[in-house]
């Protein structure tokens, strides 16, 4: 299992894992590093500014090394977000000379932290740019290779659409499913919903699955069952499901499309 890019001039697996592996930052450091500052006393903060600053230092060769490996796979990343990020705890940070100046941006009330901007703000800052470019490597991912029937789908559903809206995925993909399952039983779109699976699989159906009656009927109860618990509730309210559970559905979905793709067409159809 692996996954391509489009556009890329990338013809191996281990090529194309470069990529993605250069794109893992590691920020705990620098979060560690800001709460250290948070509780510097005046003759530390000079030592904790040198530690920040070798992070940030650190975390901007890994952006260039993942910018230079991204061009040579074809990927044109925008690193701007990023640098301008760095840049703003580096100037921000220089202000910071006293405890008084820590006490600006840091806010304790009966004895507990109420505030910390400094983590906040300063590396929340940084964290959102390089999340920014990992969406940017996320738009250029081709799931055909993911999955098997990735191409029952449009280009539009990529994995960045997963990270983009989790909820329009999964819409997306059971609309694509049921278009599928309609025209492989060839019926309108008048047909949908629990009527649809019936006449695709249930008794008398257009598809056989299996030749045993509990595998047949298990076919039907899984289509059945996948459109209760996770179709129905993401057309008709808001869920909030995460990627996890996104991606675990979207390989229901894949299971669906092998379900009708492995059936047989009944010459004996009744219906």
């Amino acid at each position: 299992m692996y996954i391509t890019i489009k556009g890329a001039n990338v013809n191996n697996k281990a090529n194309l894992a470069r990529v993605f592996k250069t794109a893992m930052f590691d920020t705990s450091d620098l979060y560690q590093d800001f709460a250290y500052l948070s509780y510097s006393k005046d003759d530390d903060i000079a030592g904790a500014h040198r530690i920040i600053f070798d992070d940030l230092d650190r975390i901007r060769v890994q952006v260039d090394n993942l910018y230079q490996v991204a061009s040579n796979a074809n990927i044109v990343l925008d690193i701007t977000e990023t640098a301008e990020a760095i840049q703003y705890i580096k100037e921000n940070l220089l202000q910071i000379n006293s405890l008084d100046d820590i006490d600006k941006h840091v806010l304790y009330r009966d004895g507990e932290l109420f505030q910390n901007d400094l983590i906040d703000i300063w590396a929340g800052k940084l964290q959102n740019a390089l999340h920014g470019l990992y969406y940017q490597l996320c738009k250029y991912l081709d799931n055909q290779t993911l999955y098997p029937f990735w191409n029952k789908f449009p280009d539009t559903l990529t994995y960045y659409r997963v990270l983009e809206n989790p909820q329009s995925a999964i819409q997306q993909a059971f609309t694509y499913f049921e278009d599928y399952l309609r025209k492989q039983i060839g019926v309108g779109n008048d047909l949908f919903g629990e009527e649809l699976i019936n006449r695709a699989f249930g008794k008398n159906g257009k598809l056989t699955y299996s030749t045993i009656p509990a595998e047949q009927n298990g076919a039907r109860n899984l289509l059945s069952g996948a459109y209760a618990t996770f179709r129905n509730p993401n057309m008709h309210r808001i869920t909030g499901n995460n990627e996890i559970t996104v991606l675990a559905i979207l390989s229901l979905i894949y299971t669906m499309f092998d379900i009708v793709e492995k059936s047989e067409m009944n010459t004996d159809d009744r219906q």
